[in-house]
């Protein structure tokens, strides 16, 4: 039997003995394989349904990961590490490593694989070379997991009036605690893909403005000020959220929505607006302005000690300059889930 599936490899066993059937998959990130914008890849694999003997079916599995697994890698290749830069700072900000801290700094570029840690009166900007920006609170622990984009010249892209990403991309980041607005343009239909990781869920994003309030002690909620989320729990609910809703969560499923949602959803939209007027019309992403620590070793070691305590202290930050008092709090209130109440 012929047997083919986009975006996947699968190889079936077919026989009048073979009961039941023997499948084996390989789930591909999908925009991995569309490459420049092509048709996606499908692979076809033949196996003769007149075979009995078990073990031969499995070899021949076996040989089909060998030698197609590395075809869709290939497949990958046109993809590559996306930038981010950091296009405003206030208060202490550190970039972890395992146990080694370094200061953040205003126009460090990053990538996949960075971890940022906000003291209680930290808040960073981030600016991805697909246009989408990130407001990080204080007292958050926040993580890239995976930022790829098919290239493009980024010096000819006005990032500050951009209304939809110039190329394909993958974002996945993680907030584990405290509080992040989002505001994430417009992203291809064919490919790009945008997830927010948070402990109660995951966000899939398409194109809007979101803020994930995750507090240390107090009410966790999602909000979505501006467009429509798909939010799935850790139960396996899902629910869209959209213009100006709000959920909370209660034992890996949904909830009523804090009182405090209204005030952080207005809040989350003038953080946004914060971040577009830091946000250069120009390149962003220049390699002069590679990540570097100010911190000595004495000092790496008294913000780390700062950096574990800050989800207990209060503290109130602006966004590119723009004071947010609902937005304040450490860890303890997530960037603003008590300082309503």
């Amino acid at each position: 039997m012929k047997y083919a599936l986009f975006g996947i490899i699968q190889t079936r066993c077919l026989g009048k003995n073979l009961s039941p059937q023997v499948i084996l998959n390989y789930p591909l990130t999908t925009s991995g394989i569309h490459g420049n914008h092509s048709r996606p890849l499908v692979i076809y694999v033949e196996l003769h349904p007149s075979m009995k003997n078990l073990l031969i079916c499995w070899s021949l599995i076996a040989l089909t990961s060998l030698f197609l697994f590395p075809m869709l890698a290939q497949g990958q290749s046109s993809m590559q590490q996306g930038k981010i830069s950091v296009i405003s700072l206030e208060g202490d900000a550190w970039q972890v490593s395992g146990n080694q801290k370094e200061r953040l700094r205003s126009g460090a570029v990053l990538s996949s694989g960075t971890n940022i840690v906000t003291g209680p009166n930290g808040v960073v900007s981030l600016l991805f070379e697909n246009g989408s920006t990130i407001n990080i609170r204080p007292g958050s622990k926040f993580s890239i997991d995976q930022f790829l984009v098919d290239p493009f010249d980024t010096a000819n892209v006005d990032f500050k009036n951009l209304k939809a990403e110039p190329s394909t991309s993958i974002t996945q980041v993680t907030l584990t605690e405290g509080m992040i607005v989002n505001n994430v343009r417009k992203l291809n239909r064919k490919g790009s893909v945008y997830n927010i990781v948070t402990p109660v869920g995951t966000a899939g994003i398409r194109g809007t403005i979101t803020y994930a309030n995750m507090p240390r002690v107090g009410d966790q909620s999602f909000g979505v000020p501006e467009g429509s989320v798909q939010f799935t729990t850790t139960a396996g609910q899902t629910r869209t959220i959209a213009n100006g809703a709000a959920t909370g969560f209660s034992d890996g499923g949904f909830a009523t929505a804090p009182s405090d949602s209204a005030s952080l959803g207005q809040a989350a939209t003038a953080a946004v607006a914060a971040m577009t007027k830091s946000t250069p019309s120009g390149n962003a992403f220049s390699e002069a302005a590679a990540t570097s620590s100010d911190s000595s070793g004495d000092e790496a070691d008294q913000d780390a000690s700062e950096g574990e305590d800050s989800g207990s202290t209060d503290g109130a930050g602006g966004a590119g300059g723009v004071n947010l008092p609902s937005l304040g709090g450490g860890g303890g209130g997530g960037g603003g889930g008590s300082t309503s109440n």
